[in-house]
């Protein structure tokens, strides 16, 4: 679910970033990230469910390989608009 959210939400910002350091972090990997720990926290305190670490890993991969994709689909995209522009 979350790397959907990542897909269109990085299509939607248009690629946007924040600088944090030296590091640029994408604002449509790092919203949803807040969620996915929002959501941990929020297990580790209920009595009848579990905060896993797993489980919040296994959402940043799947936010990180649908945030991949979605730059390749802004680049092609990026690059067609060009190449139709010189026509």
């Amino acid at each position: 679910m979350f790397g959907l959210v990542v897909f269109w939400l990085n299509l939607w910002l248009e690629g946007r970033t924040i600088r944090v350091g030296s590091w640029s972090i994408p604002l449509a990997v790092l919203l949803p990230l807040l969620a996915a720990t929002s959501e941990e926290i929020a297990q580790a305190w209920s009595p009848v469910r579990t905060a896993s670490l797993l489980d919040w890993s296994s959402d940043l991969l799947g936010m990180l390989f649908f945030w991949s994709l979605s730059r390749r689909f802004l680049k092609a995209k990026l690059s067609g608009q060009t190449a139709a522009g010189r026509l």
